[in-house]
């Protein structure tokens, strides 16, 4: 029986250099905020907002991930991904007010 060494034991993503890192960081960044942006909204009609928690669950996993990946630098991309998709994802109306189109009714 062999003893693997600990970078054999660590995940896939977590084993590769630091360009395919922060690759997979800012997918990461860039998925989790746009399911959660329209996850956000499940339950919202009957005033049970686990969509929310759902979305807060998510992203806040995906930052820690990208935070044990590749520390304050992985961090920072994560914030900086997923905060510019949000922010595209938001196109803002004539009147100023930000919009985000789901297809949920209510």
């Amino acid at each position: 029986m062999t003893v693997k060494s600990t970078t054999e034991l660590r995940p896939w993503s977590y084993r590769q250099n630091a360009l395919v890192k922060s690759l997979i960081t800012i997918a990461a960044g860039v998925a989790s905020a746009y399911v959660g942006t329209f996850a956000h909204r499940m339950g919202a009609e009957l005033n049970i907002p686990y969509g929310l928690v759902l979305a807060f669950l998510l992203i806040g996993l995906s930052t820690w991930c990208a935070r044990s990946r590749m520390g304050a630098v992985g961090l920072a991309l994560h914030l900086i991904a997923s905060s510019l998709t949000a922010w595209g994802m938001a196109p803002t109306t004539t009147s100023g007010k930000v919009l985000i189109v789901a297809g949920f009714q209510g």
